[in-house]
């Protein structure tokens, strides 16, 4: 029974995907020129925006901080280790002149 039951399963399984098939949609002349026409719009708004953007990035580029696009949270970019100044060092040492009176 059980046996009969799986290879039931299995046939049903197997011969599903075979009888279905995926139907789509087909454009009309009008639909297809509107998402032409959304496409190129969308393309242009990005192209624009990025040519306004593009010379800021090139100017930190310059400045010593790349455009890293796949950033998006502050821990993407890379951080350099920088060593501590010698006064930072100092002053962080040394205690402040009143307490050295109390």
């Amino acid at each position: 029974m059980n046996r009969k039951l799986t290879l039931w399963t299995v046939a049903a399984m197997l011969s599903v995907p075979a009888t279905m098939m995926a139907q789509y949609p087909q454009l009309t002349p009008e639909a297809k020129d509107f998402y032409q026409k959304m496409i190129t719009s969308a393309r242009e708004h990005a192209d624009s925006a990025w040519a306004v953007a593009k010379p800021v990035v090139e100017k930190e580029a310059r400045e010593g901080r790349p455009y890293v696009p796949w950033a998006s949270r502050p821990d993407d970019l890379v951080k350099a280790p920088s060593p501590p100044s010698p006064e930072l060092k100092a002053a962080a040492c040394t205690p402040p002149a009143d307490a050295a009176a109390r």
